[in-house]
């Protein structure tokens, strides 16, 4: 087996996960490069700032956006994994806070691969592993220290393989409502409510970098590429909050703004508002 390592970390924080997993095995323990054939019997690590999917067996290592906001690895490294291993794929989730990995993990399954999950009793903090059991795809949920065993009977190509999927009739929807839909499959996110022209221009915006002539045929890349989906969905997402963390335009709200709004109102008006409450300024 090969093993890839993909912790979900601020970029500023400083990994000595090398460091702790070669106290525990004497096999090669390797940072992930672009474009490295993925060997048996080797701990791949991903760098810091990086971002990485599996290809042709291969490990494709990128720069991580520096805009980018949320990121989700683990999610895009399981899609990429579910594609490339098909039923020899095995995902494992394991302590960390929040939800990455839910997603992919449902990809890998559908695939046929193995899905395993931490034990909440075992891990420091749970939040994953029980974003990941709350999917219903994970077979066996174990400490980590069973998982070496569950491995091992699981040696055989398709052993974790799901049920036959049911298949659903999509023929009549527009290429827009497939788009929606697969992002709400496989990203829990359902598009559909937000603005149209938005998503509308974001999807063109991909059509075109994919030099597609089509919507149709970029909805036909979504349903084969996960990667893609994982790049759509993240596109999709407008930074809101980013609006509350823009502290110069809030500075000159409280410097021009406010002030401004003051000084119109009649001064006996303005303490009398100021009396009851409603500002303290």
């Amino acid at each position: 087996m090969a093993f890839v390592v993909i912790q979900h970390l601020s970029p500023d924080f400083k990994s000595v996960i090398d460091e702790l997993l070669a106290r525990r095995t004497r096999i090669p323990i390797l940072q992930a490069e672009d474009g490295a054939i993925v060997e048996p019997d080797t701990v791949y690590l991903l760098p810091p700032r990086k971002e990485m999917i599996l290809r042709d067996g291969r490990l494709s290592v990128t720069d991580k956006e520096p805009k980018q906001g949320l990121s989700l690895p683990i999610d895009r490294f399981f899609r990429s994994l579910a594609t490339d291993a098909g039923p020899m794929a095995r995902a494992i989730v394991l302590s960390g806070t929040g939800s990455d990995g839910s997603r992919g993990l449902i990809e890998v399954k559908r695939m046929g691969g193995l899905v395993l999950a931490e034990s909440e009793t075992s891990a420091k903090f749970d939040g994953m592993p029980i974003a990941a059991q709350n999917t219903g795809v994970v077979d066996f949920v174990l400490r980590p220290e069973e998982m070496p065993e569950a491995l091992r009977r699981a040696g055989d190509p398709g052993a974790g393989k799901a049920p036959d999927p049911i298949v659903e009739d999509h023929s009549g929807e527009s290429a827009e409502e497939s788009i929606f839909r697969i992002l709400k499959q496989e990203c829990g996110i359902d598009f559909s409510h937000y603005k149209t022209t938005t998503v509308g221009r974001r999807i063109d915006r991909r059509v075109t970098m994919h030099k597609l002539d089509t919507i149709d045929e970029y909805v036909e890349k979504l349903r084969h590429d996960p990667v893609e989906v994982s790049a759509l969905y993240e596109d999709l997402l407008i930074g809101v909050t980013r609006f509350f963390r823009d502290t110069e335009a809030f500075d000159t709200i409280a410097r021009v703004v406010v002030p401004a709004v003051l000084d119109a109102v009649p001064a006996g008006r303005r303490r009398a508002r100021l009396g009851t409450g409603v500002c303290d300024r």
